[in-house]
C-alpha cells in the first residue's frame, strides 16, 4: 500500500491513540492532533491526503462547540475532511454535508463513534477511492544526464527548507505529480527550465498503455502563485482565431493541487527538438535563424497585444508602472544602495575601482581608463523620469528570459512563463527580451568591449539602426540579435526610442537589485554586475537628454507619441482614426521617403496589394484623403503630405513651402 497520509484530530487523548492505531495497522500514517490548534497547524504546515476531524475539538460538553466542522469549512486546504463525533444529530449532519464550500461540501464523510472503528475505515476507503485521485502505481523517472530530485525541486520552491520539512514537501511534490499524471502509467521528468519566484518548469514525457508518449511543459509551485498564474492566463490569453500563421502559442491543459503546491502542463511544444533561447542563441548564431526566431516571438507578442491599447491597472506615470514590473519599490533606495556598495567593494578585488558619488558614476578600468557617466541612482527613485502624460498598455504575456523562451532551431518560439501576464507599458516584452540578450548571453569579460556595446545600443538615433561593423564576434552576435527585437518593437511603438530606453533602463536596475550581498563572486560574474550598473548609467544619461529634447522642441511641424497615440500638427492635436493613425505612423517612420502605394497598403491591411483591385484603391484613396485633410492647415497649399501620382506618398515632418 502507499504512504497514505491521514490527519487525526481529536480531545480526546484515550480515543486519539486507540484510533491512530486501528488506522496505522490497516497500512495508513497517521499524524495526530490532540486539539483545534494542533489540526489547524497541520492542515497548513503539514502535508496529508485526508483529514478526521472531531466535530468538538474545544469542549466535549458544549452542545454548540462545533469547531471542528468550522475548522473543514474555514480551511483553505484542498484536503477532504470526514467528520467524527460521538454526539451524532441530524442538524450536525446537514450541516457537515449540505453548505457548498469552494466547490465542495465542507466534509465529505460523517462518521458517528457509535458505529466502529470499523465503519470508519470503510468511510475512509470509500474516500479515498472516490475524492482523492493519486495514481499511486505511477513510474516516476529521472533522465540521467540532467538529475534531479523531488527535494531538490522542493528547495528550489521554498529555499528556507530543512531537514523534516524539506522532505515532507518533498514527498508532497511526488503526490501532485502522482494526481496531475492520474491518467499515466510512466512519466520522465527530463530536465529544469527555468526557476522564478518560487516556480519551477519541467519538461515531462508521459505514457499511458496503447498510447503514444505525450510530452509537456510542467510549471508548478506554492498554490497561490500558481492560481494566480493560471488565472491571469484564462483572462488574458489569445485564441487561437486571435494569432496569425507565424505566432506560436501552447495550450494550459491539466491542473493538480496539493495542500501546498499546484502545477498545471503546457502542451503543444515540440519537446522532442526544443531548445531555451539561451542555449539557441550559443549554438545558431547565424543571422537567419536569429530572424526566424525574431518573427515568431513578434507574431506571438502581437497576438498577446491583440493591436488594442488598454489602461493600465491604476493609475501611473511610465516609470512608475515600470518600477512596479520589476519590484523596485519593495527593494526600496537603501536596499539598493547597499548592493552597489557591495560591488564597489567586490570590484576593489579585482583591481577595478567604482565610484557613484555625487551626480556621476565612475568605473576606473585596471589599464587606467575610466568611464563616466550619468548616476542613475535617484533617478531611479525620484520623480525627475515621472511624465504627466497618459500611459498607453498592451496585454503583455508575462515574463521573458533566455530559458523561459522554447525555440525550435530555425523555427519558432514559444513563452512558457505567465507569471506576469496582464497590463502592462507597450514596449515591455520588446525590453525584456532585449534586456535578456545584452546582459545575459554576451560572453565577454572585457568592460571595454563591453561598453562599447552599450555605447552603440545607447546612441542609436532610432530603434532598428545599429552599427554592428568592427566588433568581436560575441558583440557582434549581440547587436545584431537586438537590431532584430528593436526593429520588431519599432512596428508596434515606432521609432521613438524615449520610451523603450525608459523600459531598458529598469531592466538593467533590476539585475543591479538581485545582486546579493555578502555573497562572494568570481571576476567574470563582478564584471557582469558591473556591466549591468555601467549600462543602466548610459541608458540613464540617455534618457535624461532625450526628455529635455523633447522640452526643448520647436512645435512646429508634426510631432507623434505613439505609445499614447497623440498626433500634434503645430502644436494642436488632431484626431485620425485608427487606420488614419496606422498609415500616418507609417509615414513618420519613413519621413522623407518614397511610401509607394503597394507597401502602405499591406502594412495597414495585411492583404497583398492589386492595383486593379477597385476595393484596395477606394480604401486606400478615401483614409490618405481624410488623413490629408487633418494634416494640411490649408489643403489646397499642402505642406507635409506629398502624392506623388501613380507612385505613391513623401510626408515631411517639418512644412515644405
Amino acid at each position: 500500500m502507499p504512504n497514505q497520509r491521514i490527519l487525526l484530530a481529536d480531545n480526546d487523548p484515550e480515543f486519539l491513540n486507540t484510533c491512530a492505531e486501528f488506522l496505522v495497522s490497516a497500512g495508513y500514517k497517521v499524524v495526530k492532533a490532540p486539539d483545534l490548534e494542533g489540526a489547524r497547524r497541520v492542515l497548513e504546515e503539514s502535508w496529508v491526503h485526508l483529514a478526521i476531524l472531531d466535530l468538538r475539538l474545544i469542549n466535549d460538553e458544549d452542545e454548540k462547540d462545533m469547531s471542528g466542522l468550522v475548522l473543514a469549512s474555514e480551511s483553505t486546504s484542498p484536503v477532504p475532511k470526514i467528520m467524527l463525533t460521538k454526539y451524532q444529530t441530524w442538524e450536525a449532519v446537514r450541516e457537515s454535508l449540505g453548505p457548498v464550500i469552494r466547490d465542495t461540501p465542507p466534509a465529505a464523510g460523517f462518521v458517528a463513534k457509535q458505529e466502529g472503528l470499523e465503519e470508519l475505515l470503510r468511510c475512509v476507503r470509500r474516500t479515498f477511492t472516490k475524492r482523492i485521485h493519486f495514481n499511486w502505481n505511477l513510474a516516476i523517472k529521472w533522465n540521467e544526464t540532467h538529475p534531479l530530485s523531488f527535494s531538490h525541486l522542493a528547495s528550489l520552491i521554498q529555499p528556507s527548507l530543512q531537514g523534516d520539512r524539506l522532505a515532507d514537501r518533498a514527498g508532497e511534490l511526488k503526490d501532485l505529480f502522482r494526481r496531475l499524471f492520474y491518467e499515466k502509467s510512466q512519466i520522465t521528468i527530463e530536465r529544469l527550465l527555468w526557476q522564478r519566484g518560487g516556480r519551477v518548469a519541467l519538461t515531462v514525457f508521459t505514457f499511458a498503455p496503447d498510447k503514444p508518449f505525450e510530452s509537456f511543459v510542467v510549471v508548478c509551485g506554492p498554490s497561490a502563485h500558481i492560481n494566480d498564474d493560471i488565472e491571469r492566463y484564462r483572462k488574458y490569453a489569445p485564441t487561437a482565431l486571435e494569432t496569425t500563421s507565424t505566432a506560436t502559442l501552447c495550450v494550459l491543459e491539466n491542473k493538480a493541487e496539493t495542500t501546498h503546491f499546484a502545477a498545471y502542463t503546457l502542451a503543444g511544444i515540440p519537446l522532442e527538438s526544443i531548445q531555451t533561447l539561451a542555449e539557441f542563441y550559443r549554438t545558431n548564431p547565424e543571422r537567419k535563424s536569429l530572424q526566424a526566431v525574431a518573427a515568431s516571438l513578434q507574431a506571438t507578442f502581437v497576438a498577446w497585444h491583440k493591436n488594442q491599447r488598454v489602461p493600465p491597472e491604476h493609475e501611473a506615470t511610465e516609470s512608475r508602472l515600470y518600477r512596479e514590473k520589476i519590484s523596485l519599490e519593495e527593494l526600496g533606495q537603501t536596499g539598493f544602495e547597499e548592493r552597489i556598495n557591495t560591488l564597489q567593494g567586490e570590484a576593489a578585488a579585482h583591481g577595478l575601482a567604482l565610484d557613484l558619488a555625487g551626480e556621476r558614476l565612475k568605473l576606473q578600468l585596471v589599464g587606467g581608463q575610466t568611464l563616466s557617466y550619468q548616476n542613475p541612482l535617484s533617478y531611479l527613485f525620484g520623480p525627475t523620469l515621472d511624465n504627466t502624460a497618459s500611459v498607453a498598455c498592451v496585454i503583455t504575456p508575462g515574463t521573458l528570459t533566455t530559458n523561459s523562451i522554447l525555440v525550435v532551431p530555425g523555427d519558432r518560439a514559444w513563452l512558457t512563463d505567465f507569471s506576469d501576464v496582464g497590463p502592462a507599458p507597450i514596449c515591455w516584452s520588446f525590453v525584456a527580451l532585449e534586456a535578456a540578450i545584452r546582459f545575459g548571453l554576451v560572453e565577454s569579460d572585457d568592460l571595454l568591449q563591453l561598453h562599447e556595446m552599450e555605447r552603440r545600443l545607447t546612441e542609436a538615433d532610432k530603434l532598428g539602426q545599429l552599427d554592428t561593423r568592427d566588433v568581436d564576434k560575441p558583440i557582434r552576435l549581440a547587436l545584431q540579435s537586438i537590431e532584430l527585437v528593436r526593429r520588431a518593437a519599432s512596428e508596434l511603438a515606432g521609432r521613438d526610442a524615449r520610451s523603450y530606453h525608459m523600459g531598458l533602463l529598469f531592466q538593467a536596475a533590476s539585475r543591479v537589485a538581485t545582486f546579493q550581498p555578502g555573497v562572494r563572486r568570481t571576476r567574470r560574474e563582478v564584471v557582469a554586475a558591473l556591466h549591468v550598473l555601467l549600462a543602466a548609467s548610459m541608458i540613464c544619461e540617455r534618457v535624461l537628454k532625450a526628455s529635455q529634447d523633447d522640452t526643448a522642441t520647436d512645435p512646429v511641424g508634426i510631432r507623434i507619441d505613439v505609445v499614447n497615440q497623440i498626433v500634434l500638427v503645430e502644436d494642436k492635436q488632431i484626431h485620425p482614426t485608427p487606420t488614419e493613425f496606422k498609415i500616418l505612423v507609417y509615414f513618420y517612420e519613413h519621413a522623407g521617403q518614397l511610401c509607394s502605394r503597394k507597401n502602405v497598403f499591406e502594412h495597414v491591411w495585411d492583404e497583398t496589394y492589386d492595383r486593379t483591385n477597385s476595393d484596395h484603391n477606394s480604401r486606400l484613396d478615401a483614409n490618405i484623403n481624410r488623413l490629408r485633410q487633418k494634416l494640411e492647415p490649408d489643403n489646397s497649399a499642402p505642406r507635409y503630405l506629398f502624392v506623388e501620382r501613380g507612385v505613391g506618398y513623401r510626408l515631411f515632418t517639418e512644412p515644405k513651402k
